[in-house]
């Protein structure tokens, strides 16, 4: 019965990207709208002009994974572009009535340092606005990335520069 037998308001297109499984999760949501139960995707924001259409169509709210902000972390971690997630972003943020939440995980060594901290946030304040939420979390050793240290607390709470080159949070006022 699409969620309405357990009262769920709402269903998450995760764990695989809903791009993987658009046709699906499209025609999912489309039923779920129907029946007053809202739609969130949670991407990687890879996805062409035409499938983003057809899958924000039907979605109420996103939360877009943007791995890192420069080409040269992208090309050698994520095998990736960013300009890809950035164009998904403005695209949600003035074409579509979605709610959305960009959220990008600090690594250590590789994303969180400063600059590139700062580059984001102000992308983000020129070409999304105020209104649009950024959230900076914190890396965990896992899988292929097992030698890395865990992302400290002070690079998501500190308002000076660590030692490791974390946020300095004060080049963000």
């Amino acid at each position: 019965m699409l969620g309405q037998n357990t009262g769920s308001r709402s269903i998450a297109y995760t764990y695989n990207d809903p791009v993987i499984f658009l046709e699906y999760a499209v025609d999912v949501a489309k039923v779920a709208r129907r029946r007053g139960i809202k739609n969130v995707a949670v991407t990687a924001g890879y996805i062409n002009a035409a499938a983003r259409e057809e899958l924000y169509t039907f979605m109420d709210a996103a939360n877009v994974d943007l791995k890192a902000f420069t080409e040269t972390f992208c090309k050698r971690l994520c095998t990736g572009q960013p300009g890809a997630v950035l164009d998904t972003l403005a695209d949600l943020k003035h074409n579509t009535r979605v709610w959305f939440e960009i959220t990008t995980l600090l690594i250590p060594g590789h994303n969180d340092n400063s600059e590139e901290v700062k580059k984001l946030s102000e992308w983000v304040m020129t070409r999304l606005g105020p209104d649009v939420p950024l959230h900076l979390t914190a890396f965990h050793p896992d899988y292929k990335m097992l030698e890395l240290p865990r992302t400290p607390a002070v690079t998501l709470t500190s308002s000076g520069t660590s030692r490791s080159g974390s946020a300095n949070w004060n080049a963000l006022e």
